[in-house]
């Protein structure tokens, strides 16, 4: 035989897919029991299964089995895989999220089994993210094994074996599945006996042959094993039972790894329309992941400053619950939809958890604020001839999660005559419309707090003295244009959609004309994963029939309500432009009535030669402006080759294309639910039906530095948060700054108790793709240190509680 060939027992457990958790948990623990049978029958065989998650399930409802498990692992006949929580999309959860998969799997294996998983494995995941080799460095794991897109999808990725790389020059030797993670339940001697041979005069190095039934699980039957057992016993130099990590070790003992095919970037395209199916999963688990990231800040933040505990394990237990989710049946958006009401659950438990936890912390820390005597403290004279007589104003905190300084809007809950900061400076306000309609409690005020990173700024607000409002950039709108003195975007009237965004400082158009059109797009001629389909750009029509009205009208911002048509559908935004801003901000609404179409926003930039980058997990990526549907996260951006361009942030959205320049973000997809090419009946269910809201903004930018669009799209998915407070006495300052990083292209996105309580665990990111040095400081530990960042690389960090030491760590916090 031309290649060794390791033979992987496995069986593909979809937890939740075409049935619902009870069904997966149900069919992990029958799988299980069947592979510890196979292994009294078949001595040499060996089984391989990844997923903390069924592990943790197993050892809570079967500790017996459990105990069967751990002492085949011991064995070397039990292979755990992945070091992660399930195999997740591996396109769609944000870095921090993948980076929790390896924290929480990682160590939970080397708890219970005493080793941990040294190879990544998501033979089904539908596509894997160019970030992955250097996320998998961080979590211990230094292989990887994945099945999708297979030759037929991407001709131009390798078959087999091949060094993977990432921006950053990490590298995961990578092995492509030749054939199907699994067999059928039927599989003759002979028929595998030859798969086997033909598989292995494919590749010119060693390969695997993965084996058993799965997608429902199942693995490996009898009749699989006698048959692999005589094929292994006739070919016993050749084939052997094993696991991956064998076969990985022994490809590093016999092969020039270095002499191996190299890839640069991401892993794509297979089912390209899982990235538009059901947005509310999608937003329910953007939604989740930041406000867990916020909680933990603010968790650790009340520690440091009140004492108070650390709500560590609810945390955890809500990461849990979204890791799961992040299952690629789930997060992509192919399951029943009985199964996405029990997701919905498990997000909202996430969601109210970390509400809890973060709020506990806000309250606690400005309940010590000093809120008392405003003009009597030291350093708080300048503006207290303003408000004599007007009482101390009720204090406002404000609270900042980003490690770097915000300037943004804050809301409190009532109409205000005028307000100032802790220094007794008037702050510029404007009156906006509240959510309540209460009597006449319509309204409520808004103003631009500027926050230090990682704290607070208090805020005074005087409902009965003379008003006060301080002169601001002009900002205007009138039914069909909206103007500062840096834009001008005129509207067209009857049919919404964007004539002009002018930048009067550059004196030149931003934007090809229609913009921000709102198009409906075909999508009969596929399932809901769109196998073999790469782009949608087949137009059926637009939103239209617009009602135009100005909402705002300074002095902070101005906004024009657009409400726009289509079929059975209607389509509301805000269009919100502020006084001394370029871009321009939408709040939309969605109540969407179509089937097998797509909504699409378009937005086409004046930039030629454009260069396309779309974010990914810790990360991003350039492509070319093909019109392909691609994943991204955040933002994407299209800029020419000065740097100028656009970016365009979201809150929750994660598919798009670019094509001449025509930025698209796909809003809602009126596909069926786990549609699988299926009989097409009245009775079927079809996604995005209904009410969603979301959010994006536009960014004009002048110079080539994604640093300051990773900023503003940190500050659109985590907010500022207010606190509403009395006058009291109080240790804390009225204003504090939690962390300084002295280099604008990097950012802290986790902060939190390290796992073993010995300190603080601190998470940065290069933002911008440009080597660079940076010192960080952390006031309130008293430390200070400094590091060098490649491109685009994530670095972790344990700051030492009992002698100060910082430590460089993996994401396994070791």
């Amino acid at each position: 035989m031309k290649n060794k060939v390791f033979l992987i027992g496995n069986a593909h457990l979809d937890q939740v897919w075409l049935w619902r958790k009870t069904e997966g948990f149900a069919e992990i623990k029958s799988t299980f029991r069947s592979a510890l049978e196979r292994m009294n029958e078949f001595p040499d065989y060996v089984f391989t299964c990844s997923s903390a998650s069924y592990y943790k399930w197993i050892e809570e409802s079967e500790p017996e089995m459990f105990e069967e498990i751990k002492r085949r692992v011991a064995e070397g006949r039990w292979a755990i895989a992945g070091g992660m929580w399930v195999q997740p999309d591996c396109n769609i959860p944000s870095g921090e999220g993948f980076a929790r998969h390896m924290l929480y799997s990682q160590r939970y294996y080397k708890e219970k089994f005493g080793q941990i998983c040294k190879f990544g494995y998501n033979v089904d995941s539908f596509g894997h993210n160019g970030m992955l080799p250097q996320l998998l460095k961080h979590g211990g794991m230094d292989a990887y094994v994945f099945m999708r897109p297979d030759k037929t999808e991407n001709a131009n990725l390798p078959t087999g074996l091949f060094n993977w790389h990432s921006p950053d020059g990490s590298t995961a030797l990578t092995y492509r599945l030749t054939t199907g993670y699994g067999t059928g339940p039927a599989s003759s001697h002979g028929e595998i006996a030859l798969e086997i041979h033909e598989m292995a005069e494919q590749l010119d190095s060693p390969l695997m042959g993965f084996y058993g039934v799965g997608n429902h699980g199942g693995g490996p039957t009898v009749r699989h094993l006698t048959a692999l057992e005589k094929v292994v016993k006739d070919n016993e130099d050749a084939i052997c039972f094993a696991g991956p990590l064998d076969y990985f070790e022994h490809v590093r003992k016999t092969v020039e790894t270095s002499a191996l095919p190299t890839v640069k970037g991401d892993l794509q395209h297979h089912a390209s329309g899982c990235y538009a199916a059901n947005s509310t999963v999608k937003q329910k688990n953007r939604k989740s992941e930041n406000l867990l990231l916020t909680a933990e800040k603010y968790d650790w933040l009340s520690n440091k400053l009140t004492g108070s505990k650390f709500h560590t394990k609810a945390l955890t237990y809500a990461w849990e619950k979204v890791m799961f989710n992040h299952f690629h049946d789930i997060l992509a958006g192919c399951s029943i939809r009985s199964a996405f009401e029990e997701a919905y659950n498990s997000y909202g438990y996430a969601c109210d958890t970390a509400w809890e936890a973060g709020n506990f912390a806000m309250q606690r820390i400005s309940w010590r604020v000093n809120t008392k005597n405003l003009f009597n403290m030291p350093g708080k004279e300048n503006g207290a001839a303003l408000f004599a007589g007007s009482g101390e104003g009720e204090p406002s905190v404000v609270f900042n999660p980003h490690s770097f300084p915000v300037k943004a809007s804050a809301y409190i809950p009532y109409i205000s005559q005028s307000v100032c900061d802790d220094k007794g400076n008037p702050v510029p306000f404007q009156i906006v419309r509240a959510e309540k309609t209460n009597g006449d409690e319509l309204y409520e005020t808004m103003i631009m707090a500027e926050v230090p990173a990682l704290g607070w700024a208090t805020h005074y607000v005087y409902r009965k003295s003379e008003p006060l409002n301080p002169e601001v950039a002009k900002v205007k709108a009138d039914e069909s244009t909206l103007e500062n003195d840096l834009v001008k975007i005129e509207f067209d009237k009857h049919t919404g959609w964007i004539n002009s965004y002018y930048d009067k400082t550059a004196k030149k158009e931003l934007a090809r004309a229609p913009f921000a059109k709102p198009i409906l797009i075909r999508d009969d001629q596929t399932d809901t994963w769109s196998h073999a389909v790469y782009e949608f750009r087949e137009e059926l029509g637009a939103f239209t029939d617009a009602t135009l009205q100005v909402i705002e009208n300074g002095p902070l911002r101005a906004a024009v309500r657009v409400i726009s048509y289509y079929n059975k559908s209607t389509l509301t935004q805000d269009f919100t432009l502020y006084a001394d801003s370029k871009e321009l901000e939408v709040r939309g609404f969605l109540n969407f009535g179509e089937q097998f179409k797509i909504l699409k926003l378009s937005f086409p930039v004046t930039q030629s030669n454009s260069k396309v980058t779309y974010s990914m997990a810790y990360g991003f990526i350039s492509k070319p402006a093909n019109g392909e549907e691609e994943h991204a996260h955040r933002w994407i951006d299209v800029s020419d080759d000065s740097g100028a361009g656009m970016a365009l942030i979201n809150d929750g959205k994660y598919s798009f294309d670019v094509k001449d320049n025509d930025m698209r973000m796909t809003v809602a997809r009126g596909c069926g639910f786990a549609d699988h090419f299926g009989l097409r009946d009245d009775r079927m269910q079809f996604q995005d039906q209904g009410e969603q809201f979301f959010n994006y903004v536009l960014l004009p930018h002048d110079t080539a530095d994604f640093a300051p669009i990773v900023k503003r799209a940190a500050l659109l998915n985590q907010p500022l948060d207010l606190v509403r407070e009395t006058h009291h006495d109080g240790p804390l300052a009225t204003g504090f700054e939690g962390i300084k990083i002295s280099a604008d292209n990097c950012v802290a996105e986790a902060i939190k108790q390290s796992e073993d309580g010995s300190g603080t665990i601190i998470r940065l990111y290069e933002t911008a793709g440009r080597p660079t040095d940076v010192k960080i400081e952390i006031p309130m530990l008293n430390t200070t240190f400094s590091t060098s960042f490649k491109p685009q690389e994530i670095k972790t960090f344990l700051i030492v509680e009992e002698d100060g030491e910082v430590k460089e760590v993996s994401f396994l916090e070791w």
